[in-house]
């Protein structure tokens, strides 16, 4: 049986759970604790990985702390186009960033580990 392609669903309606000054107190809170408290990444090639990015790791905790410079940066790296894959190549669906950007300082992402970054 022969099934359409999936179609992500476009609409013209905008649903924001917060406002402007919530998503900048949001995003000042997440900087705030990537660079104080850190996040603990189990991982010796992840912490490798930082390391060599200029986070400040320590080996013994796994705690990784990563400057808000180094958060700007990596976001400045997000490419326009990508895929969500699914175990079915034809239910793959290829997506344009352009429709996960709010605007020039807001990035909407849905990752393992990551629900929402602003910038």
């Amino acid at each position: 049986m022969e099934r359409p392609p999936i179609e992500p669903i476009r609409t013209s309606q905008e649903l924001s759970f917060l406002n402007d000054q919530q998503l900048d107190n949001l995003q000042e809170a997440t900087l705030r604790v990537l660079e104080t408290t850190g996040v603990q990444f189990p991982s010796q090639k992840a912490l490798a990985i930082f390391a060599g990015h200029g986070a400040e790791v320590d080996d013994d905790s796994q705690i990784v702390k990563i400057p808000r410079e180094l958060v700007f940066k990596a976001m400045s790296t997000i490419p326009r186009y990508f895929t969500l894959g699914a175990r079915d190549p034809e239910s793959e669906i290829a997506r344009n960033c352009r429709h996960c950007l709010k605007n020039s300082r807001k990035v909407y992402l849905s990752l393992p580990m990551m629900a929402v970054v602003t910038m």
